[in-house]
């Protein structure tokens, strides 16, 4: 048995909106991110200093959280530099997913647990390798999440 139209209606207006707030947080702290990103890169010109690899600028130091918009910014420039899909799935503490783009079930997963960065390597359902990295340098965790992509999924 189904619902009455007026009641599966308002169902589906309400799922609508609820979505698109969701979407519209991310795509909030996504430009935040960007705004960020381009007034430090438009610093970092007038002064003649350097960027990070892979061209985005995010907070230094173990100060930095993967739910910022600089920090989601730069991990979907990872994801893309290396023809990866990225997600994002609410499970646990937030998961932040590279998989290859050739659908062959492997996953690398990243949770923001504070001080730590909690890194699952799955194929399939199951996880085969998690390892806890104690947040440091913005760069240096770039560099070690394209390893670590690169390494697990390019395979």
């Amino acid at each position: 048995m189904s619902a009455p139209p007026a009641e599966q209606e308002s169902f589906c207006t309400q799922e609508n909106e609820s979505m698109s707030l969701s979407e519209s947080l991310f795509l909030s702290k996504l430009n935040e991110g960007l705004n960020y990103v381009h007034k430090v890169h438009y610093q970092k010109e007038e002064d003649g200093s350097s960027s990070s690899a892979s061209g985005l600028i995010c907070p230094t130091g173990n100060d930095f959280q993967l739910s910022d918009g600089a920090s989601i910014a730069a991990l979907l420039q990872i994801a893309t530099d290396s023809d990866l899909t990225f997600t994002f799935n609410s499970r646990r503490c937030g998961e932040y997913c590279f998989e290859s783009n050739r659908k062959n079930g492997r996953m690398v997963v990243f949770g923001d647990t504070g001080a730590e960065i909690r890194v699952a390597q799955k194929i399939g359902d199951e996880e085969v390798s998690v390892e806890t990295w104690r947040k440091s340098d913005w760069p240096q965790f770039c560099w070690a999440v394209r390893g670590a992509c690169v390494h697990f999924l390019k395979v």
